[in-house]
């Protein structure tokens, strides 16, 4: 995030007073919403790139929660 921040803040220098702050409030906001990657085992990843590479499954983010459904492609 700090090297986001830098690297907004080099390319807004030159802008007048009023645009630079509205870009430093919107990317503050777009970073407070960011999920941070989670950290998987060796065994989780590989069998979510196992799972990604059946034809037969479909893996989507639910639409409610922060949860994943795995479900068969014909569903």
């Amino acid at each position: 995030m700090e090297e986001i921040i830098a690297n907004v803040e080099n390319g807004i220098k030159n802008l007048p007073i009023r645009a630079a702050e509205n870009i430093r409030m919107e990317t503050a906001r777009i970073l407070q919403r960011a999920a941070l990657p989670k950290n998987l085992t060796r065994k989780e990843s590989r069998a979510l790139r196992e799972l990604r590479q059946d034809d037969s499954i479909v893996i989507l983010a639910a639409d409610k929660g922060n949860a994943t459904v795995v479900m068969e492609s014909t569903d």
